[in-house]
């Protein structure tokens, strides 16, 4: 009785939170939403990868990996071996490596990045989150939500 009692706190903790935050909230996501629009498919491609890389790994070490493949015109063209090599710094680099050139090759047509023709498809938000999670390894329901609402 006790758990649930804690439980009921930390939830009405959180929805007050929520309230107090909501605007703020909203308008980061709208941000989100309105960069998403705006971003070509590369940099779109370089936001999946980051996501791909930060499960179990700490953001500005997945980043910078990202910016150093970026610099090398690795995260467009290296080979899961080139790749890994360049993500010392992000646990489970060779899993993350091949999830990466997997997700790319998924998006590639005629030899370029093309997401958003393939994210337009779906008819909403959460279909494409479905499609996203089912076939993007390594991407789970955290990481993805930016990418449905393009």
């Amino acid at each position: 009785m006790h758990n649930i009692a804690l439980n009921i706190q930390a939830i009405d903790q959180f929805k007050k939170l929520y309230r107090r935050k909501k605007q703020e909230i909203s308008l980061r996501l709208r941000e989100f939403r309105q960069r998403g629009l705006q971003a070509g498919d590369d940099e779109i491609f370089g936001e999946l990868a980051f996501c791909l890389l930060t499960p179990q790994s700490r953001a500005k070490f997945c980043w910078e990996a990202i910016m150093n493949l970026k610099d090398q015109n690795m995260l467009l063209k290296g080979s899961a071996d080139q790749i890994k090599r360049r993500l010392y710094c992000v646990r489970f680099h060779n899993k993350k490596a091949s999830y990466l050139v997997a997700a790319r090759n998924l998006f590639l047509k005629d030899g370029a990045i093309s997401i958003k023709p393939l994210l337009e498809q779906h008819n909403d938000s959460y279909e494409c989150r479905e499609w996203l999670v089912k076939n993007i390894k390594g991407l789970g329901y955290k990481e993805e939500v930016i990418f449905s609402e393009i």
